[in-house]
């Protein structure tokens, strides 16, 4: 990820945090959003705040929440394309209808996610 990508990123997400305390920033590289990547295609970063300015620190390696299944559900969430789904904030500049909080993709996730642990689990 370019340092002029994070740069341009980090204008929007100081104007989140200054509202929401517990925001971050993910930024995703679309071509590594295959299944023959070698690396995450994402980074995280967490705001740190100073008195006159935020900065922004890489976080740490992401850890999955559900274990062994999260290895089997993260490879099927991508074949099923649900990141063509989410609204990121270019999206919302577009059109101001388009919710980038993506509620509605966590919940098909959610759903998504639970149909497939429960054919496994048959």
């Amino acid at each position: 990820v370019s340092v002029a990508v994070v740069d341009g990123a980090a204008r929007i997400a100081d104007k989140i945090v200054e509202n929401c305390d517990e925001g971050c920033m993910l930024i995703v590289n679309n071509e590594l959003l295959n299944h023959l990547a070698t690396e995450l295609p994402f980074k995280l970063f967490h705001p740190v705040r100073s008195t006159d300015r935020i900065d922004w620190k890489e976080g740490d390696k992401p850890r999955l929440q559900y274990g062994e299944r999260g290895l089997t559900l993260g490879p099927e969430i991508m074949k099923s394309q649900l990141y063509r789904s989410v609204v990121d904030m270019d999206n919302h500049y577009d059109n101001v209808r388009c919710n980038w909080d993506n509620a509605a993709l966590d919940e098909t996730v959610k759903l998504f996610s639970e149909s497939l642990l429960s054919a496994a689990e048959e």
